[in-house]
């Protein structure tokens, strides 16, 4: 009888876990990024030195992801930060439009 509660709570946990990762990927565009380097980090023990060029693929990617967030915000449009199935499109708009600005 032990072994059936012990198996309820593994379903429960791994329901609550894809919850968690499904929330996580609605509030973090840069998710990817992130697991990239963290996956890095633990690869290279965690020698920040071998992962330049993934804190700087994270990090540019929360600077566009903050910037097209200010951007919808300041023309009104809603949400804010664009659902994780309109990225794509939000992104073929707004990366032209950033890298025009940088330049």
């Amino acid at each position: 009888m032990p072994e059936e509660k012990s198996k309820l709570k593994l379903v429960d946990n791994t329901a609550r876990s894809a919850e968690i990762a499904s929330e996580k990927a609605k509030t973090d565009p840069c998710l990817a990024e992130n697991e990239m380097t963290l996956r890095c980090l633990d690869d290279n023990g965690y020698d920040r030195s071998k992962c330049s060029d993934f804190f700087l693929n994270y990090n540019n990617c929360r600077k566009f992801w903050s910037w097209v967030t200010s951007q919808r915000k300041q023309q009104g449009i809603s949400p804010y930060l664009p659902l994780p199935e309109d990225r794509e499109k939000v992104k073929q708009e707004f990366l032209p439009k950033m890298l025009n600005k940088s330049l």
